[in-house]
């Protein structure tokens, strides 16, 4: 074979080479814009997957959301028809006694009409208060409160519930304690509520109400416990329990009433005074629910935290 030949076999086997050289190449960065490609679709799908779980997450809360609204609607309208039919059916009887001149019963039917109105009165404020907690707009006074003397007034105003259902309160309260610098009408509010609760939801057994003063992070706190010996609340319903438009059973509500505002609306209060409402509870002993409050309330309110339970059982 001439070298010329040669040559000419070297420069096209040299050509092949590189031209295989350049294929395998180009195969290698197919095959990793594949895998990239392969990748991409895979994490693609992997974040449609994230998102309809929670679309249907999102889903399913507004329905919820919406059939306790429902409820609480529905509930709302038997509360306040009660006391409205009572108020109504009192005047008429009023009306009917003034006629015949029969004087002797006036007065306590008078008072009946009364505590209609102070209960009709109650239910339409917890609305309007949540309302404006929701919508940022209720304000924070604050003002000296001297602890005892508030814990008395409390006491005074939720005995006639205590009494009700033949139960004995006990409160542990010292006479000398650090002064708040708080809003003493929400802190009151809040405080009847946990009060008004375990009286209406334990009969014939004792409550207690203990007062205490703590040192959190270099600062002074009051806490506020309320243990009673009433039903009690079962785990699986404690996540319910401060959440607004929400009963944590629809029979309780039908045997003892109310219109499950109560502790949501207390929970955001004591959030908006810089504090929280947590519990504890075994169902068929008791509940024990303490609000801490810090001594001196924050200037300016903020968000409020939106945790709704911190606990243990008994």
């Amino acid at each position: 074979m001439s070298t010329h030949a040669t040559s000419t076999l070297t420069e096209q086997l040299q050509q092949a080479r590189r031209e295989a050289a350049y294929y395998r190449k180009l195969a290698q960065e197919c095959g990793k814009r594949r895998l990239k490609e392969s990748e991409d679709l895979s994490s693609l799908i992997d974040r449609l997957r994230q998102t309809e779980m929670v679309l249907v997450q999102a889903r399913d809360d507004a329905d919820a959301a919406n059939r306790a609204k429902s409820q609480f609607l529905a509930t709302m309208s038997h509360e306040l028809r009660t006391p409205l039919t009572a108020i109504i059916g009192y005047s008429q009887l009023l009306e009917h006694l003034v006629e015949i001149g029969d004087f002797h019963s006036i007065e306590s039917d008078l008072h009946h009409i009364y505590t209609a109105g102070k209960h009709l009165l109650a239910l339409i404020n917890g609305v309007l208060d949540f309302s404006r907690i929701e919508a940022g707009q209720l304000q924070i006074v604050i003002e000296r409160v001297d602890v005892p003397d508030l814990v008395r007034n409390a006491i005074v105003a939720v005995n006639p519930l205590i009494a009700q259902n033949r139960n004995t309160l006990q409160v542990a309260c010292p006479a000398c304690m650090v002064a708040m610098y708080t809003d003493p009408l929400k802190v009151r509010q809040s405080l009847l509520n946990l009060l008004g609760n375990a009286a209406k939801f334990t009969e014939a057994g004792t409550i207690q109400l203990t007062v205490t003063q703590e040192l959190i992070g270099g600062a002074d706190w009051v806490c506020f416990a309320v243990a009673d010996s009433g039903i009690g609340i079962s785990t699986d319903q404690m996540p319910k329990l401060f959440k607004p438009f929400s009963q944590i059973d629809d029979s309780l509500n039908r045997k003892y009433g109310g219109t499950g505002l109560g502790l949501a609306l207390s929970q955001r209060l004591c959030q908006l005074l810089g504090g929280n409402i947590t519990v504890v509870s075994t169902i068929g002993v008791g509940s024990i629910f303490t609000m801490r409050l810090p001594a001196t309330a924050p200037i300016t309110s903020q968000e409020p935290d939106m945790t709704l339970y911190s606990g243990a059982a008994l």
